[in-house]
């Protein structure tokens, strides 16, 4: 098991202290979110569209691709850039203007909620590992004062921070399964498995590394010389299952790096015939 630790010569007085900056910190954070609109690119462009367009329009439409929009014209159909991004973030939004209606600064607050609730699990977790309070309260103060959590609170919108608690959480939880005999720990790192595609394409990538993990450290001694491969084997399966049963991420994720390759291939074969030919100024004439 992890031995507790001792705060040693940590006395309280910093938790204190540690604890009003983060409190100050916290204070102009909310105060930020509350005179501005959601600001970043992907918020209002892909995460907060579906959930504006629901609230304001007042049902529940899908979203589809811009050419399926076109071929349907009758059908109460959406698109937008985010169309075949997850919904469950959306939903949750739709469920946080609930009561108010859709008031961007409100629907933003959510984040700072989160950050708030990421501390104290945080707390939580290091105090359930043995930790003692002091250093307990040095990690939450540590973790509240990296300047991209804060701007992920201060912006609002992004799926990211969503993402980043839930394997939080997952990795603390894979932590007390695997160090401290805690079984029921392990349902908790299987339900966030399998809730991070569902909120953001690219955490099927953190699901994976947290199925390896689980795996890894369940097998016995005699077999931890082929976990590398086993490991491989894993990763094989499950993104060959993906593919089979048509998963979202894989489709898109097919389609982001084909057409990205072919862009940067056409650039590339333009690039060298202009350096071989000379003709500079007609490669840039046609970009532009």
């Amino acid at each position: 098991g992890v031995p507790a630790v001792r705060a040693g010569g940590v006395g309280g007085s910093w938790g204190c202290g540690g604890g009003g900056w983060l409190g100050w910190r916290g204070w102009l954070l909310a105060g930020g979110i509350l005179l501005h609109p959601a600001l970043s690119w992907d918020a209002w462009a892909a995460w907060q569209a579906k959930a504006k367009t629901w609230v304001m329009a007042g049902q529940i439409a899908p979203f589809v691709s811009f050419a399926d929009w076109l071929a349907h014209p009758k059908e109460l159909l959406r698109t937008g850039i985010g169309y075949s991004y997850p919904d469950l973030l959306p939903w949750a939004m739709v469920w946080f203007a609930g009561v108010g209606g859709w008031i961007e600064p409100w629907i933003n607050l959510t984040w700072f909620g989160l950050w708030i609730a990421l501390l104290v699990a945080q707390y939580g977790q290091l105090r359930a590992l043995g930790v003692a309070a002091a250093h307990a309260w040095i990690g939450v103060y540590l973790l509240g004062s990296l300047p991209l959590l804060e701007s992920h609170v201060a912006l609002g919108g992004y799926a990211d921070l969503w993402v980043a608690a839930l394997f939080a959480q997952a990795a603390f939880a894979w932590l007390r399964w695997h160090c401290r005999s805690e079984q029921r720990q392990l349902g908790v790192v299987v339900g966030i498995i399998v809730l991070l595609p569902m909120v953001k394409l690219e955490g099927a990538v953190w699901a994976i590394v947290l199925g390896a993990a689980s795996v890894f450290s369940s097998l016995p001694a005699w077999s931890r010389q082929r976990r590398l491969l086993l490991g491989f084997a894993f990763a094989t399966t499950l993104i060959l299952l993906s593919v089979a049963f048509g998963a979202a991420w894989v489709s898109v994720a097919r389609r982001y790096i084909g057409n990205n390759t072919a862009f940067s291939l056409f650039d590339v074969s333009d690039s060298l015939n202009a350096f071989r030919t000379g003709k500079i100024d007609i490669l840039v004439g046609k970009q532009m």
